[in-house]
């Protein structure tokens, strides 16, 4: 018998901008686990230079 799963993605939109979605949320996590926004973003191969667009 096969086994099925149902997955989905939701993301927050205002206008063209893209409030909240899964990038965010896992940059998110890794602020509150690196306790900074630059190690964050490096310790996700995320550059910081992006995060201001």
């Amino acid at each position: 018998m096969k086994r099925y799963s149902i997955k989905s993605r939701i993301w927050i939109e205002a206008g063209d901008n893209v409030l909240l979605g899964e990038g965010r949320v896992v940059l998110l996590k890794a602020i509150d686990e690196q306790g900074s926004l630059s190690q964050a973003a490096k310790s996700i191969n995320m550059s910081y230079k992006k995060l201001g667009h």
